[in-house]
């Protein structure tokens, strides 16, 4: 770093060599990072078969705990014990908990993200472990509040997830996305830029349109975790309403804080300090049962 350094005055005022040094420094240690994470032990292998799934699967929790390693080998507590939660082939579950509960460690186990200390996570029974990670993730497909977007068009941005689809397949998932109207009142349509990581469009808009995205990957479960974030309620209701459409294709298990979504659901689930302390259909696990298990701490 300081030889370069040293170059560089030679050409530029001190100033910019301040600067071009500061510069320097974040990019090795984002080099060391990538290296880091490059030559890091696989958390988990590919199992030996292909996931095969021409509609949607029965999704189960097995009795699942998992504690997240530690980076001096400390034994941590756990983040989910002894979970089990079932939704049924086109079903749609919600998972409700504070923030911290296990909800997304539910989510990072069922992609596979690392797998369970004990138990299993099965998709028609069968455990998912026992298919390719690449496989697996085509098939269930996750959006959340943090999505990435390049700084390419949405067609673009869409055709990311499914390189050969068609104009009209694109407008077909942003109908069920809810985003086709705005795009068709912009002048550029699907060639309008989105901006870096999303910037030319609204919070609600990026989340919609990477909704879209996922819709045609044609997975077989759709994890929605909080991507109702940035929308109105009107919007929301008009998403999962569509979204109930598709229940020959689709299980949806969505995690949210927001206690209205429930009555969407067929399952729901309320998980607190990675426990399952309710489950059951929206008819017996209400808003009002839920708020008085969390005395009304819960956000509507």
């Amino acid at each position: 770093a300081a030889l370069a350094a040293g170059a560089l005055r030679l050409f530029e005022g001190p100033r910019g060599v301040e600067d071009s040094t500061g510069y320097l420094d974040h990019s090795l240690a984002a080099a060391r990072r990538l290296w880091e994470l490059s030559n890091a032990p696989e958390r988990v292998s590919d199992g030996p078969t292909a996931l095969q799934l021409d509609r949607a699967p029965a999704v189960r929790f097995d009795r699942v705990s998992y504690s997240y390693p530690s980076d001096d080998g400390t034994v941590l507590d756990d983040a989910v014990t002894d979970v089990t939660l079932e939704v049924p082939a086109g079903g749609h579950m919600i998972l409700v908990g504070h923030s911290g509960s296990g909800k997304s460690t539910l989510v990072q186990l069922l992609l596979r993200y690392d797998d369970p200390r004990s138990g299993s996570v099965t998709l028609d029974g069968e455990p998912i472990s026992d298919f390719t990670l690449d496989s697996l993730r085509h098939k269930v497909v996750a959006v959340s509040q943090r999505n990435q977007l390049l700084n390419a068009s949405i067609a673009e941005n869409l055709r990311l997830g499914a390189p050969n689809a068609t104009d009209a397949e694109l407008w077909k998932a942003l109908e069920t996305a809810g985003l086709a109207s705005e795009i068709r009142e912009m002048p550029d349509g699907l060639a309008t830029g989105v901006g870096q990581n999303g910037s030319a469009l609204s919070g609600g808009q990026s989340q919609r349109l990477c909704l879209a995205r996922a819709l045609l990957m044609s997975p077989r479960v759709l994890v929605l975790d909080e991507f109702t974030a940035n929308l109105n309620t009107a919007l929301e209701d008009q998403i999962r309403a569509a979204l109930a459409e598709w229940t020959d294709e689709l299980t949806v298990i969505e995690v949210t804080h927001r206690l209205r979504a429930t009555e969407f659901a067929d399952v729901v689930a309320v998980i607190d300090r990675g426990r399952v302390v309710l489950s059951g259909p929206p008819s017996e696990v209400t808003r009002d049962v839920i708020e008085d298990h969390f005395f009304g701490a819960v956000d509507s």
